[in-house]
């Protein structure tokens, strides 16, 4: 669900606009999760905007984590798919810059999981969509993932989404 501020344009024609965007970029990666639609309302007609995507059923990278600190055993999660997130992660983000197209919030909890422990970025497509990184910082939590020329200088680069990898991985 979108919590943004839709300060200065109408809801309508951003959703309309956002939802044109994913239609016509057709990001196709495998480590890419798809954006299927969007829509004005929620589930029960909330009105909030809501995003379809692709159903990963492993969740977030943020739940494996969470999950194995607390010492859960997840059958399939072992060292070699720590390796294979590593390589997926990277991978996606290049292909991401290839196509100039910054995330803006690369999180564990952005990374989804599907049936094989396979990464798939998540939220690709709406980031760059927004009119300003004030605009974007509205969204964004607090985050240690986050770039420190983001809060220092507002500022955001491919070079922020590498830091973001890097504390991903740390």
């Amino acid at each position: 669900v979108l919590f943004v501020h839709f300060d200065d344009y109408s809801k309508q024609d951003k959703i309309k606009m956002m939802n044109d965007l994913i239609v016509n970029l057709q990001l196709n990666h495998s480590s890419i999760c798809k954006t299927l639609k969007i829509s004005p309302f929620g589930l029960l007609g909330e009105k909030h905007p809501i995003i379809f995507s692709e159903f990963q059923i492993n969740g977030s990278l943020f739940d494996l984590i969470e999950n194995q600190n607390i010492g859960k055993k997840i059958d399939g999660w072992n060292d070699t798919k720590k390796y294979i997130n590593i390589y997926g992660i990277a991978h996606g983000m290049a292909y991401l810059h290839s196509q100039n197209i910054l995330h803006f919030n690369l999180t564990t909890k952005n990374i989804l999981e599907d049936e094989n422990f396979y990464p798939k970025i998540n939220n690709c497509c709406i980031s760059n969509d927004f009119q300003s990184l004030q605009t974007m910082a509205k969204m964004i939590e607090n985050s240690p993932f986050i770039s420190p020329e983001f809060y220092l200088k507002n500022e955001y680069t491919k070079m922020s989404e590498v830091y973001s990898f890097g504390m991903i991985i740390f």
